[in-house]
């Protein structure tokens, strides 16, 4: 199998391990209470805003196109879709942001098996902000009485591929820093554009304001990142490289800037899904060249932002790859619908834990690609072999893991020259 540059011979490598090799630690993602079906949020955006029937006949054709059956939103029914002022709109994100980001946190802790006390860094990421300071990193450690000489950094407004950019920042940080344990959590409301949607001077709504209903939805995710696992740990992952690529000149494909009269006009044109799909095989180039392996493409899963279908479609079309290689992707579009962000380590790790639709792949690849245009990537070697348990629920294999790092497996691609 080719994928445009990057070939699917098999082969045995070496163990992967490296003596400060970064893990994925644990994992973790949470969503508020209300959960809606796309019909539920469409009727209240519908009536919450009073659309007018061009907008109306377009809603309740893109609300199906996205392929969103179900999302969840940190507001109960009376207020879905609601528009509010400034004040009203800050205090909800505050509120959403802080109580979904303690909940992620606390269940990647609790996944971990360690204690609060021994983060050493948290780095903390959204998209859906406005002026609120102290940023929400102070008030996660204060909130889950963390040492207060944690080392701390917000990150906002790199939107879509946040959250795999944290993780491989947080790699990084970990290759220099053995004994870190880095804590990262990327958290979203962005069915906030819902209530801060912008009117058109004669009263109608662009098919960008629309859309963003239909897209998005809220949640927060989790990773701890650190090398050299304790005897507690039992590592997720290992992190073996990262890549970033920004697509020159297309600043203006996807923008989000506040507008008067408490609104925030989001826009993603029409060139982001084929610019994407143009950008996806030179990012993996540039993910595996660094690496003296071969690793094949179909022992490789995919964990791909939720874009929306076009990116999705994309994706797999760029690199050759099966529906069943996204699974993780398509099951959360369908259940979550684009989260921005947090939707990256959020698919992860419903990844980690699904129960396998497939053979058992060692490997991952992450892409996500956010404005700019941005990609972002990581490759993960598997650790905890997935294996469906009772009532559902996902257990990790018993083996030690200093077994887990001397045993050779099948590799995902190699670049071509």
């Amino acid at each position: 199998m080719n994928m445009n540059g990057v070939t699917a011979n098999g082969g045995i490598h070496p163990a992967l391990h490296r003596a400060d090799s970064p893990f994925v630690l644990a994992s973790s993602a949470s969503f508020p209470e209300h959960c809606y079906t796309a019909d539920e949020v469409m009727e209240a955006c519908v009536r919450q805003h009073n659309f007018p029937p061009a907008a109306e006949k377009f809603a309740r054709r893109v609300f199906p196109a996205t392929s969103v059956k179900t999302g969840n939103i940190a507001l109960p029914p009376e207020q879905l879709g609601m528009p509010m002022d400034r004040e009203t709109f800050r205090r909800h994100l505050h509120t959403a942001l802080k109580d979904l980001s303690l909940k992620a946190c606390r269940e990647a802790v609790a996944d971990w098996g360690g204690s609060f006390s021994d983060i050493t860094h948290i780095v903390w990421a959204t998209m859906s902000s406005v002026v609120d300071v102290p940023s929400m990193d102070c008030v996660l450690v204060n909130e889950l009485k963390l040492k207060p000489t944690v080392r701390r950094l917000a990150v906002q407004q790199m939107g879509c591929l946040s959250g795999f950019r944290c993780l491989n920042l947080a790699a990084e940080l970990s290759i220099n820093s053995p004994a870190a344990r880095i804590l990262v959590c990327v958290a979203d409301i962005r069915s906030g554009l819902q209530n801060q949607l912008p009117i058109n001077e004669d009263g109608s709504y662009s098919k960008a304001a629309v859309l963003s209903c239909a897209l998005f939805r809220d949640a927060a995710s989790a990773v701890i990142v650190g090398s050299r696992p304790r005897h507690f740990e039992r590592p997720r992952a290992e992190w073996v490289t990262g890549a970033s690529l920004l697509a020159m000149g297309s600043l203006d494909v996807v923008t989000s800037t506040d507008g008067n009269s408490n609104s925030i006009h989001w826009n993603s044109d029409m060139r982001m899904p084929p610019l994407v799909e143009k950008e996806t095989p030179e990012i993996i180039r540039e993910l595996v060249s660094g690496l003296d392996f071969e690793i094949a493409a179909d022992d490789t899963q995919f964990v791909v932002h939720t874009g929306g279908p076009a990116i999705l479609t994309g994706t797999q079309n760029a690199l050759g790859i099966t529906a069943e290689q996204m699974q993780a992707s398509w099951d959360f579009m369908e259940s979550h619908g684009n989260t921005s962000g947090s939707s990256n380590l959020a698919i992860l790790h419903h990844e980690f834990t699904r129960a396998p639709t497939g053979p058992f792949r060692h490997y991952i690849v992450c892409i996500a690609g956010g404005p700019g245009v941005c990609i972002e990537a990581s490759l993960l070697r598997r650790i905890q072999r997935p294996m469906a348990g009772q009532n559902g629920h996902i257990k990790a294999d018993m083996h030690n893991l200093a077994a887990r790092q001397t045993v050779s497996v099948p590799a995902p691609f190699t670049a071509q020259a």
